[in-house]
């Protein structure tokens, strides 16, 4: 090997002289450090607390408009009795049905028992 004197006169080897070579960022990572895990999203299973609060499922805003009709052409019995048929079609339940009729109703001063501190449900 060759032998190179540096300035105070010490004798070095090349390897010892050798600058380090300065690497790409690719090879600046250290590949101890394990890859994060992705997360694998899983579809909810079905179930009857999930399914409750759901809506009626495959009826959005332009179905509902068809099964129900316009504004003010059928009475809100003939409205609630589509209503029902429309969630028993979908494996629903009438309960199922009046349980998200009431989540989507929004509270007024007439539904609500201010000396008893009460929530009066929408029923039909």
């Amino acid at each position: 090997m060759e032998e190179i004197k540096n300035t105070a006169g010490v004798v070095e080897t090349p390897a010892e002289n050798a600058v380090e070579e300065e690497k790409t960022p690719a090879e600046n990572v250290n590949t101890d450090v394990q890859e994060p895990t992705k997360e694998v999203k899983e579809e909810p299973k079905e179930t009857q607390e999930n399914k409750e609060t759901e809506g009626c499922k495959g009826v959005g805003d332009k179905t509902a408009r068809k099964i129900l009709g316009e504004v003010g052409g059928k009475s809100l019995e003939e409205m609630w009795d589509l209503v029902k048929s429309t969630y028993k079609k979908q494996g629903f339940t009438e309960e199922d049905a009046l349980l998200n009729a009431r989540m989507a109703r929004i509270l007024r001063a007439e539904d609500y028992d201010f000396k008893n501190k009460k929530v009066k449900l929408w029923e039909m």
